[in-house]
């Protein structure tokens, strides 16, 4: 059951629909509570009854204190759990797809997957920022589009699923919509994306790239921009996000030179 929460205290985002998100996610919850409350930023301030131990014992040693008590119901435990499982994840999926790597080397690698970073350009990838259920004062101030919110978020989304449904789908989770992250470490290292991409659609199609400004968010003095592009002779336009103009090209570039899996092409 979804809780109620005071439309004047918080944003009204909770009174939209889980079933887009979900569809973007791949996955459907069977408690959604769980997914309501990784979507809580804790500037909210929502309180649920405290739940007693699974230990029958530890209930009854625990009991007065139990009683009449309260945890703060916001995203924050779920984070906790959820960056052990990403860890857990994307350990598991390194050590599995370079089997010749020293732990230096997969530790580079993994410290390029886990970064704050990406779990924020996946998140907004996801959508996760229009669903995050905030104050109203801290979606005033950019609540909505701060990367530091925006990973949080991911990373409790994830603890949900994992206790929601156990860590394989956790682990199928991450696999999908990591892939395109993972596959651009696989076999070489971007250094240019753009150039990468311009003098790739040279030589294929005798063409530039085609970079469009589709979105500008967040405020005056902290934009976020959305940037799509496309070549012609390829189906698709693939959009990258960036705190500049030129950031958000380099994104996008990067993302179609990943999807495609251009990486594995000799220029």
């Amino acid at each position: 059951m979804v809780r109620q929460i005071d439309p004047k205290i918080v944003s009204r985002t909770h009174f939209l629909s889980y079933d887009k998100l979900c569809s973007n996610f791949g996955y459907n919850f069977k408690n959604i509570e769980l997914l309501q409350e990784a979507l809580m930023h804790p500037s909210a301030k929502i309180c649920v009854p405290r739940k007693a131990s699974i230990s029958s014992k530890m209930d009854e040693i625990l009991n007065d204190k139990i009683k009449g008590s309260s945890r703060k119901f916001n995203y924050e435990r779920l984070e906790f759990l959820g960056d052990r499982v990403l860890s857990f994840c994307l350990g598991s999926i390194l050590f599995r797809i370079f089997s010749d790597d020293s732990e230096g080397d997969l530790s580079k690698k993994y410290a390029s997957l886990a970064c704050g970073r990406v779990c924020y350009e996946i998140a907004k990838r996801l959508e996760i920022d229009k669903y995050i259920v905030m104050s109203v004062s801290e979606e005033k101030y950019d609540g909505r589009s701060n990367e530091s919110n925006l990973a949080n978020a991911m990373e409790a989304v994830i603890g949900a699923i994992f206790l929601d449904a156990g860590i394989d789908i956790a682990l199928d989770f991450v696999k999908s919509h990591w892939r395109v992250h993972i596959d651009g470490i696989s076999d070489w290292k971007l250094v240019d994306a753009k150039s990468f991409l311009q003098e790739w659609s040279q030589m294929k199609f005798h063409v530039l790239p085609r970079y469009e400004t589709i979105e500008i968010s967040g405020t005056e003095h902290k934009p976020i921009f959305k940037v799509c592009v496309s070549v012609d002779g390829v189906d698709g336009r693939f959009e990258g996000i960036g705190a500049s103009k030129k950031d958000a090209e380099k994104s996008a570039a990067k993302i179609m030179i990943e999807a495609l899996g251009l990486y594995k092409e000799k220029i």
